[in-house]
């Protein structure tokens, strides 16, 4: 679970295998996607993930001519203004919901 961090809730290896899977994961109001997932593998799954009020939502995308694949995972809410900033600190982020597919 990654919760009110200032880019992406987590960042996948970026590995070269038949399948590369990021799976049972739940990122709350982080300003980039909730997962990372876009190496070379042949297929890169993100299975059971959780976005919540984050800019982009979940970020699993192909590279090399593999397949992105998405199952049972859900995009809740949209942050339209980081309200975790802290006090002083300048609150740049455009805010989005939504899939990131390459």
């Amino acid at each position: 679970m990654a919760h009110s961090i200032s880019g992406y809730g987590a960042i996948a290896l970026n590995v070269q295998n038949p399948c590369t899977e990021v799976s049972n994961f739940a990122a709350y109001k982080v300003t980039e996607a909730a997962i990372m997932l876009g190496g070379p593998s042949a297929i890169n799954k993100g299975y059971n993930l959780k976005s919540i009020d984050t800019r982009y939502g979940l970020a699993v995308m192909s590279a090399s001519g593999g397949k992105a694949i998405i199952e049972d995972s859900y995009i809740y809410g949209e942050l339209t203004s980081n309200e975790d900033c802290p006090e002083g600190s300048p609150c740049d982020h455009c805010m989005m919901t939504g899939f990131v597919v390459n």
